[in-house]
């Protein structure tokens, strides 16, 4: 983004980062009041753009895989249980409720930026489309966003920008006009990597845990 200061003089934008790990209070969106307090300042036009990354983890189809001589995490969501399946461990209750809550977040701020004229997107895996495989990119309350004004899904694999494996993914995006153009232009190959991100490395850490993390290069063109 400080590229773009000389072309705005004048401008200033302040970057949020809403993360407990930064502010344990303004960073934890468990929270109904700092949840409040975002979507408040959203609606005041206090804020002209967001980007989420809800937690994949217990919608990954990596669930799915079975693992050599491992207990891999269990199926915590299904097609028809979208929401959490009626039979789960108070572990797995507990990530599917913190996941489902960051969801709604997300979704409820880029609705309140389509009323603000603002912009932003909600970044998730791809849809696997198998008909056994959960996706949120189903949900109807997702499709029902698609009818607002200026909102579109965007389709890229995050292995053209540099990361170890292909990771198909979407975006729900809300303006952004030119982001397309920009992801194309800012790609670091033309050429799927063949790695594999599922299943645990050489020191038991599990493979997608890297991933949670943006390839520079789409980052760069995010920010342009």
């Amino acid at each position: 983004l400080h590229d773009a200061l000389p072309i705005y003089p004048g401008i200033v934008i302040h970057v949020a980062s809403v993360d407990i790990v930064i502010d344990e209070n303004y960073g934890d969106i468990a929270k109904e009041a700092t949840r409040d307090y975002w979507v408040g300042h959203i609606l005041a036009g206090h804020v002209i753009g967001f980007l989420a990354g809800p937690p994949c983890n217990t919608w990954s189809r990596a669930r799915h895989h079975v693992l050599v001589d491992a207990l891999g995490p269990r199926v915590v969501r299904t097609p028809d249980a979208p929401w959490g399946k009626d039979s789960l461990r108070l572990s797995e209750l507990q990530q599917v409720s913190l996941g489902t809550l960051l969801l709604g977040f997300a979704f409820q701020c880029i609705v309140a930026l389509a009323l603000r004229s603002g912009v932003g997107f909600v970044e998730h895996p791809r849809d696997p489309e198998q008909f056994d495989l959960v996706s949120l990119w189903r949900l109807p309350i997702l499709r029902a966003m698609l009818d607002l004004p200026n909102v579109r899904l965007l389709h890229l694999a995050q292995g053209l920008f540099g990361a170890p494996s292909a990771k198909p993914t979407t975006l729900l995006v809300l303006g952004m006009p030119t982001l397309e153009a920009e992801l194309h232009a800012h790609r670091v190959t033309t050429e799927l990597p063949h790695g594999l991100s599922v299943g645990k490395d050489d020191l038991g850490q599990f493979k997608t845990a890297p991933l949670k993390e943006y390839p520079p290069a789409m980052c760069k063109g995010i920010a342009s």
